[in-house]
């Protein structure tokens, strides 16, 4: 029984992923206990401690003041890990928020007049999408497939305060809208899905979207132009998008595929797990399990989004939290931690549960598969009678509504914020102290000890990097972006600007998009085990870098092994693809599960967004570039296990230097 109450945990939970109703975790997890501190903040006047004395539920809600209460589960918090609402009196008065997720219930109490008068879309009804033409509504009806994600997002961003329990958001002032892109009764497509959110979007100050691709998604022709357009026309600051980073840190697609096709109780594979004794069977379901990154969904791949991970209660990266060189800035979506280089591979004992996020859901639903009693027996706790919370909101979709909320906060503080500004704040106000920078997904750890691959620390180096700090003084980490959202310090910095004792050294500016490649008329080969194979890219112009997305043109049967780095004349590193990635093959009769890396034309990556990177935030574009392709394939008989390079592109967000 060591980790069947884990996998258990992990198939009952729904993440809104399109290509998935699971959430992907890492299944080799393991718990860790800190020191807590005893400090304990007070709030500002966004606090119902300064309001009433029916805070029940209030008192439970550590990421809103954390106590190191246990939030209903059987582990405690760590105090002081929160959002830092201290000395925050802004509550998200007169900022509308579009919440792209399942329909938004808000007949719920702590949401009703929550929502825009015919400010949301069934997309069920009849609509035209050349237009577009549709009619908007005041609320979309609930039925009994309604799945509640949408509802708890709401409920994080701004449920109103309860003067009953003290529930509240953290900008219990906004206002909403709902559209249900995740409606499974809809027959429009993603590009269309998408055409109906640009078109929407205008009229909010932001969109929360806590869903994504669980699947690779490369190419999206309509997206991509959008983008362009939008960079082109300097419109790209008109649509904020607060986007989920995904939950994948461990993609269970793979082995649960494989386990199905071979009648595989995959409850057995990790209860009767011998660290000493690993069975064949045992090997092939772990060869196929893989963290999936952050920047193989587009739409996270896309600069003007702001990509969210996820952390714990005690300030570590969430185990299912996916990570990759697109995050943004992290919220807390709960739930167990990652694992820390210094941890055994196999976890010795069950997991208990940690604390995850309160929120609201769609009444009258009684969770009995969840692991939170909170959830299942309102006899137990009568502050839940009804079943009108949860106590079990988990992932990047928790994680996201959260810093939606504090930019609500920020856009009431200064309505005139625009998109480069925001990120701007977000990533100079990011706490990075109180995070634990030791984290790496376990199965890579695994992977490791396979031996599947090259088995050099230059390989694997990537995965245990920490933080990095570029030439501009800004720090990034695979897992977290620029770090933790800090509202207090973000909404002071936005009054700094706000009254000029702080500049904002790109106001006035406009962003200018530039693009270098390099296509090689000979294909350039690379060979099992070459580390150090290096292109060249020369940049002529001085931007103050925004963002980089880099597209190489590659040939390879078997992507797997590809490891990709881009290395800027200031010598800052950012890993673009990992070693050992999720770019296999999903047959499970393909007994050595090869793919062949999808952007192997230079037609194909002409539609892409490509790898998107923050890790050179604020450094000067000017100079050579470098992009190291390094190939960690063993050689096989049975496919071709040599890596072509065709061409590489890089396009470079910026704002002009003097």
């Amino acid at each position: 029984m060591i980790i069947r109450k884990y996998i258990q945990f992990l198939i009952i939970l729904i993440t809104i992923e399109s290509c998935s109703n699971k959430i992907p975790n890492d299944v080799l997890s393991n718990k860790i206990l800190l020191n807590e501190d005893s400090s304990s903040r007070s709030l500002g006047n966004n606090d119902l401690s300064k309001q009433n004395n029916n805070k029940i539920i209030y008192d439970q809600m550590w990421h809103l003041h954390n106590t190191g209460q246990k939030a209903y589960s059987d582990n405690e918090a760590k105090p002081g890990v929160d959002l830092n609402l201290s000395n925050v009196v802004e509550t998200g008065k007169d900022v509308k928020a579009l919440i792209a997720d399942s329909a938004v219930d808000f007949s719920h109490s702590d949401l009703l007049n929550k929502n825009i008068k015919a400010g949301s879309l069934d997309i069920r009804d009849p609509l035209d999408i050349t237009g577009p033409k549709f009619t908007l509504k005041d609320s979309i009806e609930i039925t009994k497939d309604t799945n509640a994600h949408g509802t708890e997002v709401a409920g994080v961003i701004g449920g109103s305060i309860n003067e009953k329990n003290g529930f509240r958001g953290v900008a219990p002032g906004v206002k909403m809208g709902s559209i249900n892109v995740l409606e499974r009764n809809s027959v429009l497509s993603e590009d269309e899905k998408e055409i109906l959110l640009q078109y929407l979007g205008r009229n909010y100050n932001f969109i929360n979207r806590s869903y994504g691709f669980h699947c690779f998604s490369f190419t999206s022709t309509y997206y991509k132009t959008e983008f362009d357009k939008n960079i082109s026309n300097q419109l790209s600051d008109n649509i904020i998008v607060v986007q989920s980073g995904g939950n994948s840190s461990f993609c269970t697609n793979y082995i649960e595929a494989y386990a199905k096709e071979n009648k595989i109780d995959l409850m057995d594979v990790f209860d009767n797990i011998d660290p000493l004794n690993v069975t064949a069977m045992q090997i092939e379901v772990f060869k196929r399990m893989r963290a999936h990154q952050s920047s193989f969904d587009y739409v996270k791949s896309t600069p003007t989004n702001i990509v969210v991970a996820a952390a714990t209660s005690h300030g570590e990266a969430s185990s299912y939290s996916s990570v990759g060189s697109d995050i943004w800035i992290t919220g807390f979506g709960g739930g167990y931690r990652m694992r820390k280089t210094s941890d055994p591979i196999f976890r010795t004992s069950d997991p208990e549960t940690d604390p995850a996020i309160i929120s609201t859901t769609i009444p009258g639903r009684k969770n009995s598969n969840s692991q939170y009693e909170f959830d299942k027996d309102d006899e137990k706790y009568p502050e839940n009678r009804g079943y009108n919370y949860t106590a079990s909101f988990i992932g990047t979709s928790a994680a996201t509504p959260m810093v939606s909320g504090v930019i609500a906060l920020m856009l009431e503080a200064n309505p005139n914020l625009k998109l480069w500004e925001i990120k701007y704040i977000l990533a100079k106000t990011a706490n990075r102290e109180i995070l634990e920078p030791d984290q790496i997904p376990g199965i890579m750890r695994m992977l490791k000890v396979l031996n599947i691959f090259d088995s050099s620390n230059q390989y694997w180096e990537p995965w245990f990097k920490q933080w990095v700090k570029n030439k501009a003084d800004n720090y990034f980490h695979h897992a977290y972006g620029f770090g933790l959202v800090d509202a207090s310090k973000a909404i002071a910095m936005t009054k700094e600007i706000m009254r000029g004792t702080k500049k904002y050294p790109y106001a006035g500016k406009k962003i200018e998009n530039k693009e270098i490649k390099q296509d090689y008329s000979e294909p350039i080969l690379i060979n099992e085990g070459e580390m150090n194979e290096t292109f060249t890219l020369n940049v002529l112009d001085n931007l103050s870098i925004q963002a980089i997305n880099l597209l190489p043109t590659i040939d390879a049967d078997k992507a797997d092994g590809i490891s990709i780095e881009l290395i800027s004349p200031s010598g800052t590193v950012s890993t673009i693809l990992y070693p050992a990635n999720s770019l296999i093959s999903n047959n499970t009769k393909d007994s050595d599960i090869s793919r062949k890396y999808p952007g192997n034309s230079l037609d194909v990556v002409e539609k892409t967004m490509g790898y998107l990177t923050n890790t050179f935030y604020e450094e000067n574009s000017k100079g050579d570039w470098k992009i190291r392709i390094k190939n960690g394939n063993k050689k096989e008989s049975t496919v071709n296990t040599k890596v072509k390079v065709l061409g590489i592109k890089m396009k470079i967000l910026g704002f002009p230097l003097k």
